[in-house]
């Protein structure tokens, strides 16, 4: 079925040129031709001319001052609402792992909300759900690569403008370590690793040291893999035992993030092989 504008019959034309016809747009007209004649009635008067002169001019400058508040108010309401929409459509995205769909949303959310505005204006409690939902959705994408210029924008601004508590840099972490770079991957996890440690949240912190027993296979390094498998296990043993990192171990080569991964990482597979023989 064609989609047609709900109308009100008061207000829909029916001419060629869309607005003859318009009960509306007639008593705008009308109301015009009026003013005019009073205007003219008041010019015409030699005593009264003068201020009839500054009347008219500050009823018309009240008319324009009327319209332009009105834009104006309904534009800042739409830049304080519409990257809080943002936000909730990208995180409904992203709850559905739908990620590469919800990182324009929640970048849009970001820069209004995130990361552009000072901290006068959103507190750090505000900030923190939009950037770590952001970096979330980075670093889950298809191709983390592809959004290094959005990372880096927020590293520009973690300077000056914003703080990455300890889930933003464990998913900042996360997606260095997907993106090839396991150097700053590293770094954010052991700042993560700080962060949760100081407010002892060791739970959460399982996830980062999980992601080092990545790296040190990535290294190479299947002994240092196996402290931080222990480490991951003694945190949380319900998500990260032993036996259940051996399982997933195991699984590993069929994924095709894994498989990925040994692009970036040759000593990938062949160490993952040595360590669930360990475990």
């Amino acid at each position: 079925m064609e989609n047609k504008p709900n109308l009100d019959e008061d207000t829909q034309s029916t001419s060629v040129d869309g607005n003859s016809h318009n009960p509306q747009i007639k008593k705008q007209n009308g109301a015009t031709e009026e003013r005019k004649g009073l205007i003219s009635q008041l010019l015409s008067i030699p005593k009264l001319a003068d201020t009839a002169t500054v009347v008219v001019t500050f009823l018309a400058g009240v008319g324009l001052a009327t319209a332009w508040l009105e834009s104006s108010v309904n534009s800042r309401i739409e830049r304080r609402v519409m990257p809080f929409e943002s936000y909730m459509q990208g995180v409904s995205f992203k709850v559905n792992e739908d990620f590469d769909r919800a990182i324009p949303l929640l970048e849009k959310a970001y820069n209004e909300i995130g990361g552009a505005l000072g901290y006068k204006t959103f507190s750090a409690e505000e900030r923190y759900p939009v950037i770590e939902h952001y970096l979330a959705a980075l670093a889950n994408s298809d191709n983390p690569e592809d959004h290094l210029h959005r990372m880096s924008a927020i590293v520009q601004q973690e300077a000056t403008k914003i703080t990455l508590n300890a889930y933003a840099n464990m998913h900042a972490g996360w997606f260095y370590l997907r993106a090839g770079d396991p150097e700053k991957a590293r770094e954010r996890f052991n700042r993560a690793t700080i962060g949760f440690d100081t407010r002892r949240i060791y739970k959460d912190s399982a996830f980062c040291y999980y992601a080092l027993m990545l790296l040190d296979l990535a290294d190479g390094n299947a002994d240092a893999a196996f402290a931080n498998a222990q480490e991951a296990a003694s945190r949380s043993g319900s998500m990260f035992g032993l036996p259940a990192i051996k399982s997933e171990l195991k699984a590993f080569p069929k994924e095709g993030w894994f498989q990925k991964l040994t692009i970036y990482y040759p000593k990938l597979q062949e160490t993952t092989v040595l360590l669930e023989q360990r475990l």
